[in-house]
């Protein structure tokens, strides 16, 4: 998952190549593609600001030695993007970018009586 990784520069070349990821993950059930590349591409240049500000600086730490306000503001756009209660899109795509920072988790560990 390494080479998923943008290092900051989202873009419709970046995104066309991970939604596939995401989508053989399962993490956007239930939008289609069109849905989330569409709030994807609005959010590109905020995911590159938080990623710089938030993520970056912090991938050389692991999650223990952090805490999640340092973190947050990458996760909670990302979130945006799907527009459904469900952890799983968030969490994937967070988590294959920056896997020793930002864990992955799904419904069952979140709680969540559905699964979408």
């Amino acid at each position: 998952m390494a080479d998923a990784n943008p290092r900051g520069a989202f873009d419709d070349a970046w995104w066309s190549d991970y939604l596939p990821v995401l989508r053989a993950w399962r993490a956007t059930r239930p939008r289609g593609s069109t849905f989330l590349t569409s709030r994807a591409r609005e959010r590109f240049p905020t995911l590159a600001r938080e990623w710089a500000l938030t993520v970056e600086p912090n991938l050389a730490c692991d999650i223990v030695s952090l805490e999640w306000s340092q973190v947050s503001a990458f996760p909670a756009l990302v979130e945006e993007i799907k527009d459904v209660a469900s952890p799983v899109l968030t969490s994937q795509f967070r988590h294959f970018l920056a896997p020793a920072i930002l864990p992955v988790v799904d419904n069952a560990a979140m709680g969540n009586p559905f699964s979408t």
